[in-house]
């Protein structure tokens, strides 16, 4: 039993065992397609020539042979082709892990013509951490869960633009809305016992120092640990910091190295956090003292004092460990009677106090090194908004002097600033 489909699009038959088999051709090969139903072998058969129409339109050669690569294969093929060699070996790491913890053992075996949105919304919907199952390992935050999304749309974008799949299948996959989270920062109080713990701290661990300038540059750990001699101009006339590199430690990409994690010195993470930040004079001053005793230092243990140093060293004179820095800064903390500030707060704490003076928004987020200004609003907006009322508050008085006394020559274009 048999019917003649009309050209291009196959035939349907029906099997001696019973099922239905829908056969085309493709490259001058014939290709089958079974089902239980005439119905539903007509349908699949359908579907298959539309995904060939679709691909033969937008030039995907091999499209079929591609689409039977599973979605595991095909993610080792976007790490080591499109993300090894063009982001920053940390986000690399980040992203292999992701793959190979929580993609692969769930859609790894799923060939890319069989995979839909359904399986990658159970995947992030099993992967939710909730009041259920906080104690599972392979449970993630709501942050996290964010992360592992990005990079499910990374890796099926790819595998679109070069005729791996051809539908968006990311379109319509929803995960929960991430709020934003609360900036912690020093209290003024704080703020001035972690100046003075620090200071205190300097006589037997130096980089103690290195407190004090994130509080008052705002930079990120890794920008302080990666800082070198060559980075930083203490001219008198103009002294500065050059941010230009970031010390982390991540997995290790070297495939023939036994070190399963590396410490490296690496670009920044964006073209705008490769900055320039002006040294305050306060801050110049004790960058001289601490260079002056770092020298003196190294002199001691018969050691040259050279540009290419990192400013701030272990006691063996070579750049920190980050776990054994943070861990120093740890104890700071512990004897300044601070809980909960990690390193990061002490960038929190510059910003805030900036805004407090009113610095502009497009300093601010210059000295921060943020991608965008809207980063810097959207972070410290509640900030912003104090600065706003005071300002409108200043128009307001200015405003009344004026119609009251006739009084408006003595308030220059400075007065009315408004943040």
């Amino acid at each position: 039993m048999s019917r003649k489909r009309s050209n291009r699009e196959g035939t349907i038959n029906q099997r001696k065992d019973g099922r239905w088999e829908a056969k085309y051709s493709i490259d001058g090969k014939r290709k089958s397609i079974y089902a239980k139903t005439q119905k539903e072998v007509r349908a699949l058969l359908k579907q298959k020539l539309k995904e060939l129409e679709e691909a033969e339109a937008k030039g995907c050669k091999n499209y079929l042979e591609k689409s039977k690569t599973t979605f595991g294969e095909w993610l080792d093929i976007w790490l080591e082709d499109f993300c090894r060699t063009t982001v920053r070996a940390s986000t690399y790491s980040w992203y292999e892990t992701f793959v190979r913890v929580h993609i692969k053992p769930s859609l790894g075996n799923y060939k890319m013509c069989d995979l839909t949105s359904e399986h990658l919304q159970q995947l992030l919907n099993a992967k939710k951490r909730t009041p259920g199952n906080e104690s599972a390992e392979s449970t993630l935050s709501n942050r996290s869960i964010d992360g592992l999304k990005r990079v499910l749309r990374a890796s099926l974008h790819q595998a679109r633009i070069h005729g791996y799949m051809l539908a968006n299948i990311m379109e319509g996959v929803k995960t929960e809305r991430i709020d934003d989270e609360e900036i912690h920062c020093l209290s003024k109080e704080q703020h001035i016992k972690l100046h003075q713990t620090a200071k205190k701290w300097q006589k037997e661990w130096p980089a103690a120092f290195s407190v004090l300038v994130s509080l008052y540059t705002g930079m990120r750990k890794g920008e302080i640990l990666g800082l070198r001699w060559c980075d930083v101009s203490l001219d008198p006339v103009r002294p500065y910091i050059h941010v230009k590199h970031t010390l982390s430690r991540h997995k290790n990409m070297d495939k023939n190295s036994d070190k399963k994690t590396v410490r490296e010195l690496c670009p920044t993470k964006t073209k705008r956090s490769k900055r320039i930040i002006p040294i305050v004079t306060e801050l110049y001053k004790d960058f001289v003292e601490y260079e002056k005793s770092q020298i003196e230092l190294k002199s001691k243990h018969g050691i040259e004092h050279k540009e290419t140093d990192f400013v701030f060293q272990s006691n063996a004179f070579k750049e920190f460990e980050p776990r054994r820095f943070y861990d120093k800064y740890c104890k700071i903390l512990e004897d300044a009677g601070i809980s909960e500030a990690d390193f990061h707060t002490l960038r929190h704490t510059f910003a805030t106090r900036a805004t407090e003076l009113s610095m502009d928004i497009n300093s601010l987020s210059s000295v921060l090194g943020h991608a965008k200004k809207s980063t810097t609003v959207n972070m410290y907006c509640h900030d912003f908004e104090e600065q706003k009322e005071l300002s409108m508050k200043r128009i307001f008085y200015i405003n009344s002097d004026i119609l009251e006394n006739g009084n408006d020559n003595n308030y220059s274009r400075n007065h009315l600033t408004v943040v």
